[in-house]
């Protein structure tokens, strides 16, 4: 199954489509390719890389990406990405990695259980950023176990989860956006404080400012709508 552009994607859970992303103009290393073919191999499903030239082909008329978009780093844009295919078409994500086993029974249990919103691996042991905090303040990272890692998931779209999870990340966006134009993104892992080429950093993103620092508060609210038997993909040697 070919899919190019938005009118390919009817339903993209019962179409098994795991969606990846290359976000800038350099080519993928040769592990990254390896990891690539894999995903598609291991979990059985039809895996969809956007890269900055299909980009423009899933861009939903109405709903453009977030004015700052540009300004952010590769690793960032990935992060950005992932929340906007996933709200507007649902699906699965992967990081471009190793996979450990086939993803077609988590497809089939979202097929199968509507009141399922989201299906991913566990969480790992010193995953959760420290500063992060459940709804009665005590430490999210103590609740690891109750969530799903941010490297690769199933979402169905237009959900509870994925309304907050949009909403907050443009959120930050809106707040950040006049910072990231004064100081857009220099490579690829660029972010807060970080020190490169000699330099300190003045790109205003922290790490996992846009990701885990939203996802993950959400999911310990939500964890009673979510399953954690995906299976885990490789989180080593896949540069």
């Amino acid at each position: 199954m070919v899919i190019e552009r938005r009118s390919d994607v009817k339903d993209a859970i019962a179409q098994r489509i795991v969606w990846c992303f290359w976000t800038g103009d350099n080519d993928m290393s040769d592990r990254r390719q390896q990891c690539l073919d894999n995903m598609a191999q291991t979990t059985e499903c039809n895996v969809v890389l956007v890269t900055k030239a299909t980009l423009p082909n899933f861009v939903c008329p109405g709903h453009p990406l977030h004015t700052a978009y540009q300004s952010l780093s590769e690793t960032h844009r990935a992060d950005y990405l992932r929340a906007y295919f996933l709200f507007h078409y649902g699906g699965g994500y992967s990081d471009i990695k190793m996979q450990t086993g086939s993803w077609v029974d988590s497809f089939e249990n979202m097929e199968a259980h509507q009141e399922l919103i989201a299906v991913g691996y566990r969480e790992v042991l010193g995953g959760v950023p420290v500063h992060l905090t459940t709804e009665s303040g005590g430490p999210l990272s103590e609740c690891w176990q109750l969530l799903i890692g941010n490297g690769a998931y199933i979402f169905r779209r237009d959900t509870d989860f994925l309304r907050l999870w949009f909403a907050r990340l443009h959120g930050v966006l809106d707040k950040r956006s006049w910072d990231l134009k004064l100081h857009p993104a220099r490579f690829p892992q660029d972010c807060q404080g970080i020190e490169h080429n000699g330099t300190v950093s003045e790109y205003p993103l922290s790490w996992s400012e846009i990701l885990g620092d939203i996802f993950l508060p959400i999911c310990y609210q939500l964890r009673n709508k979510i399953m954690n038997t995906l299976p885990p993909p490789v989180f080593h040697d896949y540069r």
